[in-house]
């Protein structure tokens, strides 16, 4: 997916960060603490699935 920052100008492809080990903290919690764990890896995609800028890490960027 293709991004530009109004930020910084930046324009160019957006390489979604890998959360490997927050994925797995959250499956673990999931299984330890059901059903409330369930919450956590909802929260976990819900705020880690919007693209930011990797040059300035503004959170507003637009779509190309």
């Amino acid at each position: 997916m293709k991004i530009k920052c109004p930020n910084c100008g930046f324009s160019g492809e957006y390489k979604q960060e890998t959360k490997g080990v927050w994925i797995a903290l959250s499956i673990l919690i999931s299984i330890l603490m059901f059903p409330i764990g369930l919450l956590f890896p909802i929260l976990l995609y819900v705020f880690t699935k919007h693209p930011k800028c990797p040059k300035c890490r503004y959170k507003n960027v637009i779509k190309l």
